[in-house]
């Protein structure tokens, strides 16, 4: 089903910035971003591609997780957005001191920028409860993960 718009987190947060007055700086290309001086927080959204009949090679998203890192080396207050089909492992940055808030917002639909901007601006609380486990590691899943 084609929907009839989708409302994108960054034109959500520009249009909910415009409100606020406030300013918001991005980089869509970048994976070695910089962070400005004065920065109060920096969203990182990660995703990861699957399709029906496609599963993806692995758990881990190494270009992800080094871009999460890169940010929360340079910003104390890095929330995490993560658009996922199912579980993938956080275990590289979790436990980073500047990463302060994690959203796993799995599968955007056609208002998924007006969601996300409504939980990050502290409008409603994201309160749903998962159907998995997110693991530390591979291995924890056990037989699972097995071919």
């Amino acid at each position: 089903v084609t929907p009839f718009y989708i409302d994108s987190p960054i034109q959500a947060l520009e249009s909910r910035a415009r409100k606020e007055g406030t300013q918001l700086f991005w980089d869509l290309e970048n994976s070695d971003n910089t962070v400005p001086g004065a920065t109060d927080a920096c969203l990182v959204f990660t995703n990861a591609y699957s399709s029906e009949g496609v599963d993806r090679p692995a758990l881990r998203d190494d270009y992800s997780d080094a871009l999460v890192k890169n940010i929360a080396g340079k910003c104390e207050n890095t929330i995490v957005v993560i658009h996922n089909a199912g579980i993938r492992l956080v275990d590289q940055w979790i436990d980073h001191s500047n990463v302060t808030a994690v959203v796993l917002a799995q599968l955007p639909g056609q208002d998924s920028g007006e969601a996300i901007t409504r939980i990050l601006y502290g409008d409603v609380s994201p309160s749903g409860k998962l159907p998995y486990t997110i693991a530390r590691n591979e291995s924890d899943y056990g037989h699972l993960l097995a071919p």
